[in-house]
């Protein structure tokens, strides 16, 4: 079990960030399984305000986690949240509207422009969703727990740490598969848990999805060298992706090639690699035999 000294636990700028929980939003969706079962998923949304300053503002740019503080009893309780929104506000902008005559207008947005930073009338309010994790503090030190707290309005709001971010998303003697952006740490996980658990990795077109799950099982391969391995590949992504791997794999298709250009021209080339397709020696590290009329594997 990880244990944070309390002191080392929050990072608030230097005392530049002040924030408290200004509102809490609870989502209802209601989920319809097989059966005529029905399921109803809760969740909470957190609107903080935090006074406004330029550093401040500049954080909250990176990825950014708050927990939020609950004094019960002896034991203080802070449930963690994921900030993923921001939204500087100057209390004059809220009566600036389409009906303000534009003289006015351009004089009030001058007025506020100028005020950022420097006026008690603006903040910063954070949106932020929960995690299902809380830090509890007892005689100086703390401990993560899986919970859902409903946090109180008006609660004093801090940011977790870079130590604490770590000791939160990262386990010890894992696997290193990259570095979280925001923090400069390596994020560091369970081999054991992403080959015994369901893991699912999901994403707009072109955000790395592939590159991911490549560099994922490449990892593992070489964490555990009799890890087999089965890959459906629809798009003809991960010859390129695993080239290095594949003196030791077997490649079946469905479709039987004319030669081995019709297969190689099959394969997707990431961008950047397209201008060193002809060093990837596809041709000298793939051989094509026939199985069946009907189906063919290339063993590699």
């Amino acid at each position: 079990m990880v244990m944070i000294n309390a002191n080392e636990a929050f990072d608030n700028l230097n005392g530049k960030f002040l924030a408290k929980l200004k509102s809490l939003k609870i989502q209802r969706k209601t989920l319809e399984a097989k059966y005529e079962a029905t399921y109803e998923a809760v969740s909470h949304t957190a609107i903080i305000e935090a006074k406004f300053d330029l550093s401040v503002f500049e954080r909250l740019h990176s990825p950014t986690f708050v927990a939020i503080e609950m004094p019960l009893g002896n034991v203080k309780k802070y449930p963690i949240y994921e900030v993923v929104g921001i939204n500087p506000v100057h209390y004059q902008m809220i009566g600036i509207g389409s009906n303000v005559p534009l003289q006015i207008r351009e004089e009030f947005l001058s007025r506020v422009g100028e005020s950022w930073g420097r006026s008690d009338e603006t903040w910063i309010d954070i949106t932020a969703v929960q995690t299902d994790y809380a830090l509890v503090e007892e005689n100086g030190k703390m401990e993560f727990e899986r919970q859902r707290l409903v946090p109180l309005v008006g609660s004093r709001v801090h940011l977790l740490s870079i130590k604490t971010v770590k000791e939160l998303l990262c386990v010890e003697g894992g696997i290193e598969i990259g570095r979280m952006f925001g923090f400069d740490i390596p994020l560091v996980v369970d081999p054991d848990s992403l080959i015994r658990y369901h893991v699912g990795v999901f994403g707009f077109t072109g955000v790395g999805k592939s590159n991911l799950t490549a560099l994922l099982l490449r990892k593992l391969i070489k964490w555990d060298p009799n890890l087999k391995v089965v890959i459906f590949d629809v798009s003809g992504e991960y010859t390129v992706h695993l080239l290095d791997q594949l003196d030791r794999a077997h490649f079946y298709t469905t479709e039987l090639f004319e030669d081995m250009e019709s297969l190689v021209a099959s394969q997707v080339v990431p961008e950047s690699l397209e201008e060193r397709v002809e060093d990837l020696k596809l041709r000298e590290t793939v051989s094509y035999t026939h199985l069946r009329a009907h189906e063919t594997s290339l063993h590699l």
